[in-house]
């Protein structure tokens, strides 16, 4: 039997994605650009779905004008602006999400001159490589580190940085439950915004309750044996292990519903990317305005509201919106990762226990981070 990554967490997260709307397509007989990885035909045709008033002619300038952004140096700014823009040109539908095409397709290659990698799972929007997964099988403790510094590496290199631009969000998982000892992101399913160097795991915790019966599809057996035969793993079929992967319920599947379901994947290209300053990258939410939204709630929290949203004592419409919370709560999160980061680092070791070999790797770590966050800001 067959056990690895594939097995064991690509081809069951595939399956998944198709059940959230995805169409899975082979590469055997796929085209697209490889100096970008845009699949034009789809892209094309979208482009003429969502413009009626535009000539072909115009469609294709408009074309080039997008895979001549993605060569800039701005992490994809100009590229985001257009992807984003609603009133002119719309490369993909902002309000109404089922206008777009979904697609996922596996073992994409990125190329440049000299080097070529190969991405577990792609996500298309409209033919648009906008989010890729890269899986590990689970019980290797040092697979998500090494993946993540292999991207950074990748992305650190300047002749890829048209796939790095058009890139929106990265996930990385061996598809295991979060360690909370873990001092670094080793277990667990993590999100990342692109960056032209090392990559920000994020942890991520659904805080509603997702009705899978609504967000899913049925699963389709004639539509997993194509993926399987594509893959040349039918082998894993009727495998309990398959099956057992296959659960909405593990941890890639409940990240891969929280982030890339339609109207999650909507919100997220509509509202939760901003771009703090080049050198910082793509931030799901701008610093000042994240201090702008703790200032806010803490308000309110001052006014006698309480603030455990959870408890339903807030009327969400009235005071607060959902989206204000999970904002100021994921602010939270990782102050309290920070300080305990902090924690760790410098507090004295007691008499007679040995020092942990982690600390200087970490309060480097710790160094880059503080300096990164307040790049955002100048004192005077």
């Amino acid at each position: 039997m067959i056990r690895n990554e594939d097995s064991r967490v690509k081809i069951p997260s595939i399956l998944h994605l198709m059940r959230l709307g995805y169409k899975y397509i082979s590469l055997k007989n796929a085209q697209w650009d490889p100096e970008n990885n845009i699949f034009t035909g789809i892209f094309k045709e979208r482009l003429a779905f969502l413009n009626p008033h535009m000539e072909e002619d115009e469609i294709n300038r408009f074309i080039e004008e997008v895979k001549l952004s993605l060569a800039n140096e701005d992490l994809g700014r100009e590229f985001y602006e257009k992807l984003a823009a609603q009133s002119d040109i719309r490369m993909i539908d902002l309000e109404n999400f089922d206008n777009n095409t979904l697609n996922v397709v596996t073992e994409l290659p990125y190329k440049n001159d000299e080097e070529t990698f190969r991405l577990d799972i792609i996500l298309l929007i409209n033919g648009l490589p906008l989010a890729f997964i890269e899986v590990k099988k689970p019980n290797n403790r040092e697979g998500v580190i090494a993946e993540r510094n292999r991207i950074a590496t990748r992305f650190e290199n300047k002749k890829f940085r048209r796939f790095v631009n058009i890139t929106q969000l990265m996930v990385f998982s061996n598809n295991m439950e979060y360690d909370p000892e873990d001092l670094e992101p080793i277990q667990g399913a993590f999100y990342a915004s692109p960056s032209y160097s090392r990559p920000v795991f994020n942890y991520f915790r659904e805080e509603e309750n997702l009705d899978l019966g609504q967000l899913l599809k049925p699963e389709n057996e004639s539509v997993e044996d194509e993926v399987l035969k594509d893959n040349n793993l039918v082998i894993i079929k009727h495998s309990p292990e398959f099956i057992t992967n296959k659960n909405p319920d593990t941890p890639t599947n409940r990240l891969s519903s929280s982030l890339f379901s339609k109207e999650r994947l909507k919100f997220i290209l509509k509202y939760s990317l901003a771009y703090v300053n080049e050198s910082a990258g793509i931030q799901f939410y701008n610093s000042a305005k994240r201090i702008e939204k703790l200032e806010g709630f803490n308000d309110l929290k001052n006014k006698g509201f309480y603030v455990g949203f959870s408890d339903g004592l807030l009327n969400p419409e009235v005071d607060i919106t959902k989206e204000d919370f999970f904002e100021v709560k994921n602010i939270t999160d990782r102050m309290t990762r920070f300080y305990r980061l902090v924690n760790f680092i410098y507090n004295p070791v007691p008499k007679g226990m040995p020092l942990d070999p982690r600390k200087e790797e970490i309060k480097n770590q710790l160094k880059v981070f503080v300096n990164e966050a307040l790049s955002d800001f100048s004192f005077k």
